[in-house]
């Protein structure tokens, strides 16, 4: 059995209350740390809240200007509206159109407009290569086969 050691000394009592001071100082270092990290996570959610907020509010006036907006074309281009434009303007209604007279522009040419099938080369290729196409049965059997042959070619 050893002996048992005793200290030679013994601390001195300053020593002892310093590194219990210095134990609650870390202590509450750590939970400052803690706590300021906390706030300012909380400060920008709360900035970040806000914002979506003002931008929400921004988009409700944009969809009630363009509501707005879109009442006031209908409004415009109603039957009652535009038939009182055109009274205004002096338009009448045409009644034959056989009284109606063309007029024929020198050098004007119509747009030529050309219909053509896409080109075998314009066709978009498949996405997938094909070896992401095969199914589980073809590889199982490819592996089957495979592993047949080695093993024959193991046993020659």
């Amino acid at each position: 059995m050893a002996p048992k050691t005793s200290l030679a000394y013994k601390q001195t009592p300053w020593r002892i209350q310093l590194r219990r001071i210095v134990w609650i100082l870390m202590v509450v270092v750590i939970f400052l740390l803690v706590a300021v990290s906390n706030l300012n996570v909380s400060a920008k959610t709360y900035a970040t809240g806000v914002d979506i907020q003002r931008l929400e509010a921004r988009r409700d006036e944009l969809t009630r200007q363009i509501a707005d907006q879109k009442n006031k074309l209908a409004h415009l281009t109603s039957i009652a509206v535009m038939d009182e434009r055109t009274s205004e303007a002096s338009f009448v209604p045409l009644e034959d159109p056989q009284s109606v007279i063309y007029l024929s522009v020198p050098g004007y040419q119509p747009p030529s407009v050309e219909y053509t099938a896409p080109q075998a080369k314009d066709i978009p290729q498949p996405i997938l290569k094909p070896d992401y196409t095969q199914s589980i049965w073809e590889l199982f059997i490819q592996g089957a086969l495979k592993l047949n042959k080695n093993s024959q070619g193991a046993a020659r």
